[in-house]
């Protein structure tokens, strides 16, 4: 029975992350020579306003990913818990080892929710000047001036 509930949730996730993932291509545009490139509008674009990330931009990216994935897993192991509370079924000791994983799961959440939300202040009170962009990219895309002497957008 239990293998049999395993094998099921495997499907279902399976099925679903297949539905899910569609493709995306991108259009493809001229024929790869100066002249197609023109013709889609591929030359005129303006890089000269634009700069590459900080270093505030690349720990922030990793950070939230790994904030991101450890959120996952404590939502996974909150369902695993959930079935095999289900499952222990009145047993006292496989009952007590489910919720103990469930509260655990729970904790681990509420801390990275709060990992995220201090992430997220420290890092925009140390580069992100009054708005929160710490990229040239990011202040003009947004409709703001980047100031580059001092690195803020204004």
């Amino acid at each position: 029975m239990k293998k049999m509930i395993i094998t099921s949730l495997v499907a279902i996730a399976t099925v679903g992350l297949a539905i899910v993932a569609a493709p995306a291509y991108a259009a493809s545009c001229g024929d790869g020579t100066a002249a197609g490139e023109a013709m889609c509008g591929v030359s005129q674009i303006d890089t000269s306003n634009t700069s590459s990330d900080t270093i505030y931009d690349t720990v922030k990216t990793i950070i939230n990913v790994l904030l991101f994935v450890v959120g996952i897993i404590a939502v996974i192991m909150i369902i695993w818990g959930g079935i095999s509370y289900v499952l222990s079924a009145g047993a006292a000791d496989k009952a007590k080892k489910a919720r103990d994983t469930i509260v655990y799961s729970v904790v681990g959440l509420v801390v990275s929710i709060v990992a995220f939300a201090i992430v997220q202040f420290v890092f925009s009170s140390l580069g992100g000047g009054a708005s929160g962009y710490t990229s040239a990219k990011a202040c003009t895309d947004a409709g703001h001036t980047w100031d580059a002497k001092s690195k803020t957008c204004k």
